[in-house]
């Protein structure tokens, strides 16, 4: 039962918009458009390469440095030189770093701390020096010796890494009859890499 003519009118016209919304829905849902569409085939994305190796035409790359008898002021001169030569294999620009590990034996402490080492880089042109007196410390956190370098299919240089390892004349007898050992690693990256 209705109190009011305006509720009567109000009740009409709520229905009147309910058959209009439901017909507008059904025209939608049932009517015809034209359309088209391009196709863009064969879409493939692939990853680059990351390939940081010794260079393979040169003779004895690889070696490791093996000095016996060593005295106080033996590298001093330079005379004692090891280098490795490096080319980047992959497809990506890459950095790459020294690093040692050392697996020296206890008891060799003193020759560890004493002995140092030149570390440098070329690739064309004249050397980068990396360090004149470095530790095997030093050697252990990493040091980074290029940050970006091209892959060799697009430079052909090869990346040559040399130490030369020397005891300084300063040094006495704590060292005598020591012996140091350790790993060398070269290691790369990506060069947007912000680690290091």
């Amino acid at each position: 039962i209705f109190t009011t003519w305006g509720e009567i009118m109000l009740r009409i016209v709520k229905s009147f918009l309910t058959i209009a919304v439901v017909a507008a829905i059904a025209v939608g849902a049932t009517g015809a458009y034209f359309d088209s569409n391009v196709p863009v085939n064969g879409n493939d994305i692939s990853t680059g390469t990351l390939t940081l190796a010794l260079d393979p035409a040169t003779p004895g790359n690889g070696a490791p440095v093996i000095i016996a008898n060593m005295q106080p002021g033996d590298g001093e001169a330079n005379e004692l030189h090891h280098r490795w030569n490096l080319v980047n294999d992959g497809t990506l620009n890459l950095k790459y770093r020294i690093r040692a590990i050392n697996t020296t034996a206890a008891g060799n402490d003193d020759l560890y701390n004493e002995l140092r080492f030149k570390l440098g880089e070329y690739s064309s042109g004249s050397s980068k020096n990396l360090g004149t007196s470095l530790t095997l410390a030093d050697l252990e956190a990493g040091i980074l010796i290029d940050g970006d370098v091209i892959p060799t299919a697009l430079d052909t240089r090869v990346r040559t890494v040399f130490v030369r390892p020397y005891l300084p004349s300063s040094v006495g007898n704590t060292v005598q009859g020591q012996t140091v050992s350790f790993d060398i690693i070269f290691e790369a990256t990506q060069t947007n890499n912000p680690a290091w």
